[in-house]
C-alpha cells in the first residue's frame, strides 16, 4: 500500500533538536512494555527487612542481561542504576566518549543504542517463550542536566518498588 500524508499521521519527535544524542551526556530513560502487560517482574513485600523488592521473572532476568550486554558490546556507556519493574524499566545511562576511541570507532547516539537494547531483549524474550512480547515503540528520555537532577532521579529509580506497592496496594 502506498503511503498517504491524509491517511496517516506522522509522529513528532518529542527530541530535542538542537542536542548531539552521541555527546558526552547523561539520559533519564523509560521504556515500557506494550499494553501495560506485567511480565517483567513482581514487587513483593520482604518479610524480613518490611521493604519491597524486585522479583525479576525470567523474562526480566533476560532485560537484565541484556542491560549488561550493552555496556559490554558500547564500551563508552554506563548504567550507573536501573529498577526492572512489572510493565517498565527505569535506567540511567551515560554516553562518555574518550578521546582514543574518537577517530576509530564509531559512537552510536542514544537512538540506535536503544534500538539495540530493545531488539535483543525482545529476541531473547521470544526465543525464551513469550512470542507475543513487544516494547510500546519508542522509549522517553529526559537530558540530565545538573547533579541535583541526577540525584534526584537516583531516588526515584530507589523508590521505585516503594511507589509501586504504594500505588497498587500490593502489599
Amino acid at each position: 500500500m502506498k503511503y498517504n500524508p491524509k491517511t496517516y499521521r506522522r509522529r513528532n519527535s518529542y527530541r530535542k533538536q538542537d542536542h548531539d544524542y552521541g555527546e558526552n551526556a547523561s539520559y533519564f530513560i523509560t521504556i515500557c512494555v506494550i499494553n501495560k502487560e506485567k511480565c517483567l517482574s513482581k514487587i513483593i513485600m520482604c518479610n524480613r527487612t518490611n521493604k519491597p523488592i524486585v522479583d525479576l521473572t525470567k523474562y526480566g532476568e533476560i532485560i537484565e542481561k541484556q542491560l549488561k550486554w550493552l555496556c559490554e558490546q558500547y564500551e563508552y556507556i554506563r548504567i550507573p542504576i536501573y529498577v526492572i519493574m512489572p510493565d517498565h524499566i527505569h535506567f540511567i545511562i551515560k554516553i562518555v566518549r574518550d578521546l582514543k576511541y574518537e577517530s576509530t570507532k564509531k559512537v552510536k547516539p542514544l537512538a540506535e543504542l536503544m534500538g539495540a537494547f530493545k531488539s535483543t531483549s525482545s529476541k531473547y524474550i521470544h526465543f525464551a517463550g513469550k512470542k507475543n512480547f513487544t516494547w510500546q515503540r519508542n522509549y522517553f528520555d529526559n537530558i540530565i542536566r545538573s547533579e541535583n537532577m541526577q540525584n534526584n532521579i537516583f531516588r526515584y529509580i530507589q523508590r521505585n518498588p516503594y511507589n509501586w506497592m504504594y500505588r497498587t496496594r500490593n502489599y
